[in-house]
């Protein structure tokens, strides 16, 4: 099964559920359970297509943000996200800085990261904008800020190089002899080289006489021009000087919000929270008409309460009766035990599962298809996802190839008995359990460390007593 097969099965899957319906009829504050993962993508990915507007996705964290980046496609490494080329939609992820709460600004590539997503979702019309809780409470700069602090250089525009100079060097930016890396700057009489902290390329102004005559982009490495364009422009970050304000600045009608786990998004709050009222004692000492936190932070709570045009995702089943229920089983771990693994594909493949594996490393899926060579009806996805999953009224699985070789622990999100199928060795229990290698070794150890007793019984050898006197050396 390819990956478009397998995708497609499982939009139909999502969009028979009373879900879908409750979404499709804009009905308010719709709950649901046992989405996550992949599957909890493409049912966002659904809703994009269908709202006219912006789709808000919020994550209770950034790892977890992170992960959801992955199921849409994205490719992340560490914090750096690339997105894919010509996708149906535009994706904006809106990270959070490294600025603490009651903090001045930091002009860093993080908070330069932030400006610039923030001057994409200002004009962003439809799509889906990504981001965790962190991000979405803390002030961020405003969209009048940002627009005012905008440098642009274009074409026919004055040469000015010591004014350009000074407010760069006022925003973070350094001086140096060659600009190779982003947050630098050059002027060698005529010619002034930037590199913006957000942009993938330098460029190079030359000036005619006294104005803008050439605007180049060149390799860092080599310093050669690779192209010429007519104008770009840098956002600043003015530091103290920057004005904030709530996330709710950028908000619109019509704007459709997916929250991602009511009780890990109530405990990141919380946190925030906590952090809040710790910065402040410090930040009312310094400056006594400091803002409180209440007042500093934006109500996270009481927005998700009353946003009515809204899904939210429950972290645990069976615990709201009005929310509507997926049965997807989430993902597994095998720990690096091929045995074990070889043993479930084999009765999945009896039972007529179909088996998909996604890994977005060659060498790996290069490396599992010599292993599991003796299952050629696996499909293998050049893609990494977050964790797989399986839907039993299909017959259909998705694993990683993390989740085989044991680089991800498995965490089970129910308090419910999981129902055995078909493929009941496949199916979690309500306990997690580890594999039978390590279990085995553990009994073994137990047994060597213990002794029969005359009655038969088995007893633990007793310590060895460590001498009362110790001998003159």
């Amino acid at each position: 099964m390819a990956e478009a097969e397998i995708t497609a099965k499982v939009e139909e899957f999502l969009k028979k559920s009373d879900a879908w319906r409750a979404v499709s009829a804009s009905r308010p504050f719709v709950h649901v359970e046992g989405l996550d993962g992949y599957p909890l993508a493409l049912f966002v990915r659904a809703i994009v297509r269908l709202q006219k507007g912006r789709v808000w996705m919020v994550c209770p964290t950034e790892d977890s943000a992170l992960m959801a980046l992955k199921d849409f496609g994205c490719r992340v490494n560490g914090r750096f996200v690339e997105d894919v080329p010509k996708r149906e939609f535009p994706l904006v992820y809106l990270p959070a800085t490294s600025r603490m709460v009651y903090s001045e600004g930091d002009d860093d590539a993080g908070t330069y990261e932030q400006v610039q997503r923030l001057s994409q979702i200002d004009t962003q019309k439809r799509g889906l904008i990504v981001t965790h809780l962190r991000s979405f409470v803390l002030p961020v700069p405003s969209r009048e800020g940002i627009r005012d602090a905008t440098l642009t250089f274009c074409k026919g525009q004055p040469f000015k190089p010591e004014a350009f100079a000074s407010r760069l060097g006022e925003s973070g930016y350094a001086r140096s002899p060659s600009t190779t890396s982003p947050g630098e700057f050059t002027i060698r009489g005529e010619v002034m080289d930037v590199f913006p902290f957000e942009s993938p390329v330098p460029y190079r102004i030359f000036a005619d006489w006294d104005e803008i005559g050439r605007i180049s982009v060149y390799e860092p490495v080599t310093q050669q021009t690779t192209g010429d364009v007519d104008s770009f422009r840098i956002p600043l970050f003015e530091g103290k000087q920057q004005r904030f304000c709530q996330i709710s600045s950028y908000f619109r009608e019509g704007d459709y919000f997916v929250f991602v786990g009511d009780q890990r998004l109530a405990s990141s709050f919380k946190s925030l929270m906590v952090e809040a009222k710790a910065g402040f004692r410090t930040a009312y000492r310094e400056k006594p008409d400091s803002p409180v936190p209440e007042a500093l932070l934006f109500d996270f709570p009481s927005f998700q309460q009353t946003e009515g045009h809204s899904l939210l995702v429950r972290d645990l089943k069976g615990q709201d009766a009005q929310a509507y229920r997926f049965d997807i089983d989430g993902p597994r771990s095998y720990f690096g035990s091929f045995v074990l693994l070889r043993q479930d594909l084999q009765a999945l493949r009896d039972d007529g599962w179909a088996i998909s594996i996604f890994s977005g490393n060659i060498t790996q899926r290069e490396r599992l298809g010599q292993m599991l060579g003796a299952f050629p009806q696996i499909q293998y996805v050049d893609q990494e996802l977050s964790g797989g999953f399986a839907v039993q009224k299909l017959k259909v699985i998705a694993l990683c190839e993390h989740e085989i070789f044991g680089r991800r622990r498995q965490v089970v999100k129910t308090l419910e008995k999981p129902s055995l199928g078909a493929s009941s060795s496949m199916c979690r229990s309500s306990k997690p359990t580890w594999s039978n290698g390590i279990s085995a070794a553990r009994a073994g150890l137990r047994s060597s460390t213990s002794s029969a007793a005359p009655d038969g019984s088995t007893r633990r050898p007793r310590r060895a007593r460590m001498p009362k006197t110790w001998p003159a050396i």
